[in-house]
C-alpha cells in the first residue's frame, strides 16, 4: 500500500512475470469497481531487471471478457529513477 497526499495505491508486486492468479485479478476488479469514483487505485507492478523496465497493469470490470480476464491497461516504465518518477507522475494525474 502506498499512501500519497491525496490518494492511496494498492500494489500487487511481481518479478519477471505479469501473470496473476484469478483471485488476484478478482480482488483488483472488485476493489477498482468500489473505488472507481475516487483518486485511489489498485494495480499490479511487474519488474523486469534484465530488460530494465517495469510494467503497470490495472484490472477493472472491462478486463472481464468472453475469453477470460485480460488486462487492457498496461503501461511500461524504465526501471530507474526517471522511470519511477514517470510512474509517480502517471498515477498522480
Amino acid at each position: 500500500m502506498v499512501v500519497l497526499p491525496n490518494r492511496m495505491v494498492l500494489i500487487e508486486s511481481k518479478f519477471e512475470t505479469k501473470k496473476i492468479r484469478p483471485e488476484q485479478a478478482a480482488f483488483q476488479i472488485k476493489t477498482n469497481s468500489i473505488i472507481k469514483d475516487s483518486l485511489n487505485t489498485c494495480i499490479t507492478l511487474a519488474a523486469y531487471p534484465k530488460t530494465n523496465r517495469f510494467v503497470m497493469l490495472r484490472f477493472d470490470t472491462g478486463s472481464i471478457t468472453e475469453e477470460g480476464i485480460k488486462c487492457e491497461s498496461e503501461v511500461v516504465f524504465s526501471l530507474d529513477k526517471d522511470g519511477f518518477n514517470d510512474f509517480l507522475n502517471y498515477i498522480t494525474l
